[in-house]
C-alpha cells in the first residue's frame, strides 16, 4: 500500500458522518470553525496543537483540549500534521495500519444510528449492509459506538464518542497482521 488518494488515509477523512452532521449545520457554524480569532471559551475547546509523551514503546497523543488521547507504536513514525478536525492521523511505517481521531462537530447534529451507517456508506462508497453496527463499547473514561468495515482492503472499527457535547470518531484500520498492534491503540485510549 502506497499513500495516495485511494489510501486508507485518502478515504478516512470523508470516511466519518460528517459529511451529515456539517449538512445540518449553518454556514455561520462553518466559519465559525475557520476563524481565527480566538477568546477563552475558543481555546478551551481547541484540538490542536497535540501534545505528545513517550510511554514506553508507544507514543501518547493528546488533543490541547484533553477530551481524548490515544497512543501508538513509536515506531509508526510522525504523524500527518494536525488540524482541527483531524487533530490525530497517522500510519505505520509500511501503511498497512492507520489511526486517527476526528472531530465530527456538535454532538446534537449527530444522526441515529441508522443514518450514522448511511452517511459512512455513501462517505465511503461502499454498498449497502457493508458497514457493521457493533453497537455500544466501553473505553476508558466513557463509552463509543462502534462500526465495522472494510476500506481499501483493510478491515476498519470506527468508534464514535461523544465528549462535552462533541462528537468525535476514533478510527483504527489495517491487515490481520497489525490487529496486536490496533488492540493496543485501542486499549491506551483516554476519553475525559
Amino acid at each position: 500500500c502506497s499513500q495516495s488518494d485511494d489510501t486508507p488515509y485518502a478515504n478516512t477523512s470523508e470516511s466519518s458522518a460528517e459529511a451529515t452532521a456539517t449538512d445540518n449545520t449553518t454556514t455561520n457554524d462553518a466559519e465559525a470553525t475557520d476563524d481565527t480569532t480566538t477568546d477563552d471559551a475558543t481555546n478551551a475547546d481547541a484540538n490542536t496543537p497535540v501534545t505528545t509523551e513517550a510511554e514506553g514503546d508507544m507514543i501518547r497523543h493528546t488533543l490541547a483540549n484533553g477530551r481524548i488521547s490515544i497512543a501508538v507504536p513509536a515506531a509508526w513514525g510522525e504523524p500527518e500534521e494536525s488540524t482541527e478536525e483531524a487533530p490525530v492521523s497517522i500510519f505505520n511505517e509500511d501503511t498497512t495500519a492507520f489511526a486517527a481521531v476526528t472531530e465530527i462537530g456538535p454532538a446534537a447534529l449527530v444522526p441515529d444510528e441508522e443514518a450514522y451507517i448511511e452517511a459512512l456508506e455513501n462517505n465511503l462508497g461502499l454498498e449497502k449492509g457493508e458497514v457493521e453496527d457493533k453497537g455500544e463499547v466501553q473505553l476508558n473514561g466513557g463509552s463509543a459506538h462502534r462500526y465495522d468495515m472494510t476500506v481499501s482492503g483493510l478491515g476498519a472499527q470506527i468508534y464514535a464518542v461523544q465528549v462535552d457535547g462533541v462528537a468525535y470518531e476514533i478510527t483504527l484500520m489495517g491487515t490481520d497482521a497489525e490487529a496486536g498492534s490496533l488492540k493496543a491503540i485501542l486499549d491506551s485510549v483516554l476519553i475525559k
